[in-house]
Order: C-alpha cells, then sequence, then structure tokens
C-alpha cells in the first residue's frame, strides 16, 4: 500500500507541476496585452490623446501608468523563463518536440524598427523564448526612458525602435505564438491526466489484488492453526480414559512411596548416630 500510495503522490506532483506551467502561460498572455496598452497609453499622454473621463497626461496618472506597466513586466519575465526552463527546476520542456520547436527553433518572423534616417522595418526568423526576451527588454526601456524618447522625438515614440518592437510584435506574432504555445501545453496537461486517471485505475486493480491475496493468505493461516488444534484435541480423545486414570494413580502412588522413603532414611540416620556415640563413650579410659 505504501508503494502504491508513493506512486500515485509522484504522478499528482508531476500533474501539478504541468498545471502550474499552463497557469504560467495564461499569465504571460495578460502581462504582454497590458504591456501593449500601457505603452500606448504613455504615446498618447504624450501626444494629448486623452480625455477627462477616462485620463489625462498628469504625474499622479503616468505614476499609475508606471507602476502597471512596471508590474507587467516583471510578471511577464517571471512566467515567461517559469514556463521555458521550469518554475522549480531545469526543465527546457522535455521530450514536447510541438512546444520545443515553438520556443526554440525559427519559426517566429519578428519585425525590428530600423532607426535610420530613413526609418524602416525589417523581418527576422526567431523563436518564442528569444522574442519573449526582447519583447520584456524593450517594454523596460519605454518605462525608464520615456522622458528622454519623448524629448528625443518630439512626443512622437513611434519612432523609437523599443515602442514600436513592443507594438509591432507585441499585438500579433507574439501574442499568437503564446496562444499557440498555451494550447500545446493544454493538450500535454490533457494527455497527461488521462494517462494519470489509467495509472489510478491501474493501482486501484493492484491494490485490491494485493488485499484479496493478503486475505487469502490470512485465511490459508488461520485454518492450518485451526487443523493443528482440532488434530491435538483429537490425539486426546483417542487415548482410552481408564489408561488415563490409571496413568494418573500411578504417578500419585510414586510420588506417596519417595515421600514415605524419605521419611525412613531420617530415623535410620538418627540411629545411626546415637549408636555410634555409645560406642566412642565405651572407649575412653577410665
Amino acid at each position: 500500500h505504501t508503494i502504491l500510495f508513493g506512486v500515485w503522490v509522484s504522478r499528482i506532483l508531476q500533474l501539478n507541476e504541468t498545471a502550474h506551467e499552463l497557469d504560467g502561460n495564461g499569465k504571460i498572455l495578460f502581462a504582454v496585452e497590458t504591456i501593449i496598452i500601457n505603452c500606448q497609453k504613455i504615446m498618447n499622454m504624450y501626444r494629448g490623446v486623452t480625455h477627462e473621463h477616462i485620463y489625462e497626461m498628469t504625474e499622479t496618472e503616468m505614476k499609475i501608468t508606471e507602476e502597471r506597466l512596471h508590474e507587467a513586466i516583471i510578471d511577464l519575465e517571471d512566467h515567461h523563463q517559469g514556463v521555458y526552463l521550469g518554475f522549480d527546476k531545469l526543465r527546457h520542456l522535455r521530450d514536447e518536440y510541438q512546444l520545443r520547436d515553438l520556443w526554440e527553433g525559427s519559426s517566429l518572423q519578428e519585425e525590428l524598427f530600423i532607426d535610420v534616417r530613413v526609418p524602416k522595418l525589417e523581418e527576422e526568423q526567431s523563436n518564442l523564448w528569444l522574442m519573449g526576451n526582447q519583447f520584456a527588454a524593450a517594454a523596460r526601456e519605454v518605462l525608464h526612458n520615456h522622458e528622454h524618447i519623448a524629448k528625443t522625438t518630439n512626443n512622437d515614440l513611434s519612432q523609437d525602435r523599443h515602442w514600436q518592437y513592443v507594438m509591432q510584435n507585441g499585438p500579433g506574432e507574439l501574442a499568437n505564438k503564446y496562444q499557440q504555445s498555451l494550447s500545446g501545453l493544454l493538450q500535454r496537461d490533457l494527455a497527461t491526466l488521462e494517462a494519470t486517471t489509467s495509472l489510478g485505475w491501474g493501482l486501484m486493480v493492484v491494490d485490491l489484488i494485493v488485499s484479496l491475496a493478503c486475505i487469502f493468505w490470512s485465511f490459508y493461516l488461520l485454518k492450518n492453526v485451526s487443523q493443528a488444534r482440532h488434530m491435538l484435541f483429537s490425539v486426546f480423545l483417542v487415548i482410552p480414559s481408564t489408561f488415563c486414570k490409571a496413568l494418573a494413580e500411578k504417578q500419585v502412588k510414586m510420588a506417596e512411596e519417595e515421600a514415605e522413603g524419605g521419611a525412613d532414611g531420617g530415623d535410620d540416620d538418627d540411629e545411626d548416630g546415637d549408636e555410634e556415640q555409645q560406642q566412642q563413650q565405651q572407649h575412653k579410659p577410665h
């Protein structure tokens, strides 16, 4: 039972790890969306594209936006690394070839903003691991340097390559590939759950067989003990009662004779001792 319970617990813990990765991938999508919204909001505030009932360009509103953007970047980095590398130990997605191709291959089209005299966009092949890291780094640049960027671009953040990287890659390619990763993790977890269910039924069958074997073995041992006791009682029943009585009377008589013999021996010893004393007195010189 202990071994079966240990196998079941280890399987449940493994399923919990995969569920943690699935949840982390979902939080990545939420963080990417939050980063895109707040980067666009920063540009709108610098350009005056605001509304008094929604948000305006104030120091308090900018501080709130920076805090939200910072929290989203932290969440993105933590869960991005956790899904790919593992939250508790180094894993690299093991043998999930579809996910590994998505995270490590070159199936993604990354758009790069080249801020030269005539700005342009170029495409390069990349993967989800590199693009996610670059996306977080670009968002962090916007967070910490948006004032400098606004001054150098005359409040037009679209002329900055970091802001462009966030806006060009986040809503399209990056979000779609994160959704594919989420779908792959979900399919993997469903397969793992099905295998865990089958394993649970198998362990129940094994446990039932072991329990029945223990019950039959205990019954067999008790049956042997009962047979041995029955044979012992039958031996006493076969012996005639007259023989048992005679044997008992004989033992009693032998015990009485031994007791009487011991008493007679003590009297003889006393008489011999008196005779020896009389002889010694007669031989003494007068």
